[in-house]
């Protein structure tokens, strides 16, 4: 009449280590996914215009010796307010400076000290990208 033995009943206690082992997985996939996504800008065409002026930039380079070079001409660290005068147009207010990565700062500091004196008002800096490195 009775059934001696007892059937197991099944747990009633959510086991929720599968649904974190899940969310974790999915956590680490989409950290890799998102570091792995190249996010470079679409290649565009621009329009031509007769009208169009070319944008006047002036290139400074600051060499690990602090040997200067303005627009592809080597000047000394004193001359470069002066040439940048006699360089700069009044609609002219863009510099990219080029230093070298082993440059000290208190030479960087010194050239940015002099463009800001020459009322410069935008400096590029210029560096390479870690991939491309």
């Amino acid at each position: 009449m009775f059934d001696t033995l007892a059937k197991p009943r099944p747990s009633r206690d959510l086991n929720m280590i599968p649904l974190i082992n899940i969310v974790l997985l999915l956590l680490i996939f989409f950290l890799i996914a998102g570091q792995l996504a190249n996010t470079q800008a679409p290649e565009i065409q621009l329009p031509v215009s007769d009208s169009a002026k070319p944008i006047e930039q002036h290139k400074i380079i600051l060499a690990l010796d602090t040997h200067l070079w303005l627009n592809g001409e080597q000047i000394g660290p004193d001359a470069l307010g002066t040439a940048l005068q006699a360089a700069m147009s009044e609609d002219t207010q863009t510099i990219v400076l080029q230093a070298d990565r082993d440059v000290t700062a208190g030479s960087l500091d010194g050239v940015l000290d002099v463009l800001r004196a020459q009322g410069i008002t935008t400096v590029t800096l210029y560096s390479l990208n870690a991939d491309t490195a």
